[in-house]
C-alpha cells in the first residue's frame, strides 16, 4: 500500500493505535468501537453525545462525508466480480477501484484528522478542569500531604520497633529451640532410664528370689496363696537354668545358690504333704470325686512342680495307686456285699422247672404269670443303663433281682472308671487344655499320656470282686431271664467303656461274657433235651394233662428272652430254632392221636402263648435257618390257631344255641299267593319263634354261665381264657343278633309285651 499510495500515511497525524488509547478513557462502554466505522456518530452513540457537547458543526453534519457514512463496503479491490471476467476490463477496473480508494482513505484521513483535534481539545480542558479542581482543594491537599508525611514518620517508627521486636523474638526462638533440644535429650534419657527399670523389674521377677519369698515358702502353711509362691518359684528356678545359664550376673550366682537350698526344702514339704492328702482318701465315707475335682485340683501346681524330680513323682504314684486299689476294692467288696444281702432267690433251681408252672393261687396271690420264665418287666432294666446305681440303704431283703445288682455294680464302676481316668490323666500326667483345644482332642492326648498300668491297677480287684460273685453265681443260677438281661448289662458295658476310649478291661469284660454265654449254652441244650424227651411218645392221657403244656409256655417265654438278647448278640439264635422246631412237631403229632374238640382245646391251649410271643418278633429272619423258616412256620400256627378257636367256638354254641342256630336254618315257605295253607305256616313259624323266644328269655343267664364255666374249666391261662372268650361271644353276638333282627321283623307289626323281654344283642358282645 505504501508503494501505491506513498501519501497514505501522511493523511494520519497520529496512528490510529494512540487514537483509540485517548479515547478509551471515556468510551467505556458496551459498544465499544471494533472497527473505523463503529467511530461515526451514526454509528456510536457516545461519539454523538461527545459531539453534542463539544459542538462540532463540521462532524454534525452527516452530509459532509456521505460516501463514508452510506458505504459499509470492504476496502478490497480485487473481489469485485464486474472486473474478473476480462483482463482488459480488469486493468480499468483496477485503475479506477485505486482512484475510489485514495478519495475513501482521503475521507477517512479528514475525518480522523477532526477526531484527533476534538480528543485533544477535549484532553486539554480536562487536564484544565483537574488543575482548577487540584487548586481549589489546594490547602486541603496540603494538610492531606503533612498527614500523609506524618503516617509516612509513624509507619518508620512503627517499622523499627517491630524490626527490634523480631530480634528479640529470633533471639527467643533460639532460646527455645535448645530448651527444645535439651528437652528431648532429656526425653530420651527418662525413656532409657524407664525401659532400664522394666529390664531390671523383669530380671527381678525372673530370677530375683526375695527373702520374703524364701520365708513363705519354708515356713507358711500349704494353702492357695502357698501354691502361688511355688507357681512363681518355679518360673524363676527355670529362668536361671534356661535363660541366663550363661550369664554370670552375681544376682544369678546368688540365685542359684537360694534355688537349690529351696529344692530340697521344697520337694520334701510338697512331697509330705500330698502323701498325706493321698493316704486321707482312704478315711471312711469321704467323697473321693469331689475331693479329685477340688482339693487335688487347687495343689496340682504342686504336683507339678514335683514333677522335675522324677524319682518322687514316681512315689507319689505308687502311693496313689495302693491307697486307691485299697480303698476301692474295700467299698465296692462292701457295696456288692449290702446288695448281695437283699438278693431275691431265684425261682428257677434246676432246669426241670421247665416242666412246671405256677398254679392259679399263686399267680393270683402274687399277681405274676404261670410262667418261671416270664419277663414280668424285669427287661424294663434294658431301656435305662443310664440310671442311678441303687443305695444299699433302705433296701428290704428279697427285693432285688440279680441283675439289678449286677448292672449298679457296673454302672457304679463304669462311671467310677470315667471320673478316675479324668483325674489322673489332668493330675499326674499334667494334660493342661488349652482354651483354643477341642475337648474330644484334649481326651484323645490324656488316654495317650495316661500310665495303664497304673490305672489298671487301681481297679483290677474291683473287677476280681465281681468276677468271683458272676463265677459262683453262674455255678448254681437256672434263670435263663437273670442270665440273658445279665449278659445285655455286661455287653452294653463293654460297649459303652469302649465309646469312652477305655480299653483296659477289654478282657475282663471279655471274659464275662464268655462265662455267661457258656452257661446259657449250657442250660438251652439241657432244656431243649428235655423236651425232647418229655415229647418224645406221650400217651393220650398224659396229652390231655398238658392244657397247657407246661415246657410249651415256658419256652415261648424263653424265646422271648433271648429275643430280647438279639440287640446285642445272636448266639442263642440258633437253640431258639431247634426249641421252635421241637414244639412244632409235637403240637402236629399230639393233634393226630385226638379228637376234634379235645384237639381244638389243645392246640388253643398250647398256641396262645407261643404266637402272643412270636407276634411281637418283628424281623422274622433272626430265628430262620437252613431248614426252618420262622415266618412261614409262625404264618402257619397262627392259622391254626385260628382254625381251632373257629372249631370250638361253633362246636361250644352249637351245644348250647342250637335250637336259635335250627330255626334260622330253616327255609321260609315259598307258597305263592296268600292261601289258607301259606297263613297257617306263617303262623306255625311265628309260634315257634314266640315259644323259642319265651324259653330264651327265662333261660339264656344260665346258658350264657354255663358256656363260661365250661371255657374257664378248659382253658386256665388267663390270656388265653380271656381269647376264647372274645371270640365264642364274638359269634354267640352275631348269632344272636341274626336271631334277634328275625324275631322283630315277624312281629312288628303285632303288639307283643314278651318282646320287649328280650335281652338286646349288645349284651353278649365282647
Amino acid at each position: 500500500m505504501d508503494e501505491i499510495y506513498p501519501n497514505l500515511s501522511k493523511l494520519f497525524p497520529e496512528n490510529l493505535e494512540k487514537i483509540c488509547q485517548d479515547l478509551k478513557w471515556y468510551l467505556d462502554s458496551s459498544n465499544e468501537p471494533k472497527n473505523l466505522f463503529e467511530l461515526h456518530p451514526k454509528f456510536n452513540n457516545n461519539f454523538k453525545n461527545l459531539f453534542d457537547n463539544i459542538n462540532v458543526q463540521s462532524l454534525k453534519n452527516q452530509d459532509s462525508y456521505p460516501y463514508l457514512i452510506d458505504s459499509k463496503d470492504d476496502l478490497n479491490i480485487n473481489e469485485d466480480p464486474e472486473y474478473l471476467e476480462d483482463p482488459k476490463t480488469t486493468r480499468e477496473g483496477k485503475n479506477n477501484n485505486k482512484k475510489e480508494l485514495l478519495k475513501k482513505v482521503q475521507e477517512h484521513g479528514k475525518y480522523f484528522e477532526d477526531i484527533n483535534h476534538m480528543c485533544k481539545e477535549k484532553r486539554s480542558q480536562i487536564e484544565k478542569n483537574v488543575i482548577n479542581t487540584l487548586l481549589s482543594h489546594e490547602n486541603e491537599l496540603s494538610e492531606f500531604a503533612i498527614d500523609l508525611n506524618y503516617c509516612d514518620n509513624s509507619l518508620k517508627m512503627i517499622e523499627e520497633s517491630l524490626n527490634k521486636q523480631f530480634e528479640s523474638l529470633q533471639m527467643s526462638s533460639e532460646s527455645i529451640k535448645k530448651l527444645h533440644d535439651e528437652s528431648k535429650d532429656m526425653s530420651c534419657a527418662l525413656e532409657n532410664r524407664k525401659k532400664m527399670v522394666e529390664k531390671l523389674e523383669k530380671f527381678v521377677k525372673e530370677v530375683i528370689i526375695t527373702p520374703s519369698m524364701i520365708k513363705s515358702l519354708c515356713n507358711d502353711p500349704i494353702n492357695e496363696s502357698y501354691v502361688v509362691h511355688v507357681e512363681e518359684f518355679g518360673i524363676k528356678s527355670e529362668n536361671i537354668t534356661r535363660l541366663y545359664k550363661d550369664k554370670e550376673y552375681p544376682a544369678v550366682e546368688f540365685s542359684k545358690i537360694q534355688v537349690k537350698k529351696l529344692e530340697l526344702v521344697l520337694i520334701r514339704r510338697i512331697f509330705d504333704f500330698l502323701s498325706l492328702e493321698i493316704s486321707n482318701l482312704a478315711i471312711p465315707k469321704v467323697n473321693i470325686q469331689m475331693v479329685q475335682s477340688t482339693r487335688f485340683m487347687t495343689f496340682r501346681p504342686l504336683y507339678k512342680y514335683l514333677c522335675n524330680f522324677p524319682n518322687h513323682t514316681k512315689d507319689l504314684k505308687k502311693l496313689y495307686t495302693y491307697t486307691m486299689k485299697r480303698t476301692y476294692s474295700h467299698l465296692f467288696e462292701n457295696y456288692v456285699n449290702s446288695l448281695e444281702a437283699c438278693f431275691e432267690k431265684e425261682r428257677c433251681r434246676e432246669t426241670s422247672c421247665m416242666l412246671r408252672i405256677r398254679s392259679l393261687a399263686v399267680v393270683q396271690k402274687q399277681n405274676k404269670t404261670i410262667s418261671y420264665y416270664d419277663m414280668n418287666s424285669r427287661d424294663s432294666i434294658l431301656k435305662d443303663f443310664n440310671s442311678q446305681p441303687i443305695l444299699p440303704t433302705g433296701l428290704q431283703p428279697n427285693s432285688l433281682k440279680k441283675e439289678l445288682i449286677v448292672k449298679s455294680y457296673f454302672k457304679l464302676l463304669v462311671d467310677t472308671c470315667t471320673t478316675e481316668m479324668s483325674f489322673i490323666s489332668s493330675f499326674f500326667f499334667l494334660n493342661d487344655p488349652k482354651p483354643n483345644e477341642n475337648r474330644e482332642e484334649n481326651n484323645n492326648t490324656s488316654k495317650d499320656k495316661l500310665d495303664k498300668n497304673m490305672f489298671k491297677e487301681i481297679f483290677v480287684e474291683v473287677f476280681e470282686i465281681m468276677s468271683c460273685n458272676l463265677k459262683v453265681y453262674l455255678r448254681t443260677s437256672f434263670d435263663l431271664v437273670a442270665l440273658t438281661l445279665i449278659l445285655s448289662i455286661l455287653r452294653f458295658n463293654r460297649r459303652f467303656l469302649l465309646h469312652r476310649e477305655i480299653t483296659f478291661f477289654e478282657s475282663e469284660m471279655y471274659e464275662f461274657e464268655s462265662l455267661l454265654y457258656e452257661r446259657l449254652n449250657f442250660l438251652m441244650n439241657e432244656i431243649i433235651s428235655l423236651v425232647s424227651k418229655t415229647t418224645k411218645s406221650p400217651n393220650i392221657s398224659t396229652i390231655l394233662l398238658w392244657n397247657p403244656a407246661p415246657f410249651v409256655v415256658n419256652s415261648s417265654h424263653i424265646i422271648y428272652v433271648i429275643s430280647r438278647l438279639n440287640d446285642y448278640t445272636r448266639k442263642l439264635n440258633p437253640h431258639v430254632i431247634q426249641l421252635l422246631q421241637n414244639l412244632v412237631d409235637f403240637l402236629e403229632k399230639s393233634s393226630e392221636k385226638l379228637d376234634a374238640n379235645k384237639n381244638s382245646i389243645f392246640i388253643i391251649n398250647n398256641l396262645v402263648p407261643l404266637v402272643s410271643v412270636i407276634k411281637t418278633i418283628t424281623d422274622k429272619t433272626m430265628f430262620s435257618g437252613e431248614n426252618f423258616d420262622f415266618g412261614e412256620a409262625s404264618k402257619k400256627l397262627e392259622e391254626n390257631l385260628q382254625n381251632s378257636l373257629t372249631f370250638y367256638s361253633n362246636f361250644l354254641l352249637t351245644e348250647f344255641i342250637s335250637d336259635l342256630i335250627n330255626i334260622m336254618d330253616e327255609e321260609e315257605p315259598t307258597i305263592e299267593g296268600v292261601t289258607p295253607k301259606k297263613t297257617l305256616t306263617l303262623a306255625t313259624m311265628a309260634l315257634e319263634y314266640r315259644n323259642l323266644c319265651m324259653d330264651f328269655i327265662k333261660t339264656y343267664n344260665e346258658r350264657v354261665s354255663l358256656i363260661k364255666n365250661i371255657i374257664s374249666q378248659s382253658f386256665i391261662h388267663p390270656q388265653t381264657l380271656e381269647l376264647v372268650n372274645i371270640h365264642v361271644f364274638n359269634m354267640f353276638y352275631e348269632i344272636y343278633s341274626k336271631f334277634y333282627g328275625i324275631t322283630n321283623d315277624i312281629f312288628k307289626d303285632t303288639p307283643t309285651e314278651w318282646f320287649s323281654k328280650m335281652p338286646d344283642p349288645s349284651e353278649f358282645k365282647p
